[in-house]
């Protein structure tokens, strides 16, 4: 067939046949194959140079929701290459010492030790690119927050502990006034 740039010709000549229009892109990883073939014009990615060559393709190509890419150009940010250079949180690459939470760890009153949580057969934790993907993360985020959220962690949690009481207080007002009635 000639290679990988045969492979792909033969491919769109297949699909062509049977009436389907396709753009195809061979790359490392499939997210990259998808962002090119979509909003590029390369058919092939080299090994190992996916992460550049997708930097002038459009931040649609990260499959964001319509609305965020919108808003994104909006203060100027129109490509992948735009974003890829902004600053990152300081803890990406980090160890798990370094600015990350250790699993197993301790609620603040060491009464109650959480691990990473497993919901079937899928482990979440705060770092794995899901953020607080369901509600059983929320200790690990209070955790997060705690020993790395800066010098207004505290006054967040605060207001964050008395959301949470103040919605239990009202609720327990709710029960008594209709036990009343």
């Amino acid at each position: 067939l000639g290679g990988e740039a045969g492979l792909i010709s033969d491919l769109e000549a297949r699909l062509r046949a049977q009436g389907f229009h396709a753009r195809l892109c061979l790359a490392d990883t499939p997210g990259a194959a998808w962002a090119m073939a979509r909003y590029g014009q390369a058919r092939i990615i080299a090994e190992g140079a996916h992460a550049e060559a997708i930097l002038p393709l459009s931040l649609s190509g990260l499959r964001l929701p319509p609305a965020m890419v919108a808003s994104l150009g909006r203060v100027g940010l129109k490509t992948i290459g735009c974003i890829a250079s902004l600053p990152r949180d300081p803890r990406d690459g980090a160890e798990l010492s370094e600015g990350r939470i250790d699993y197993p760890f301790r609620s603040l009153d060491g009464r109650v030790e959480f691990d990473r949580q497993v919901t079937g057969d899928r482990v979440f934790d705060l770092y794995d690119g899901r953020g607080v993907a369901h509600y059983g993360l929320y200790p690990d985020y209070i955790e997060d927050t705690r020993r790395f959220g800066g010098p207004d962690a505290q006054r967040a949690l605060d207001i964050f502990y008395r959301s949470a009481e103040a919605w239990l207080r009202m609720w327990e007002e709710a029960e008594r006034i209709a036990r009343i009635r």
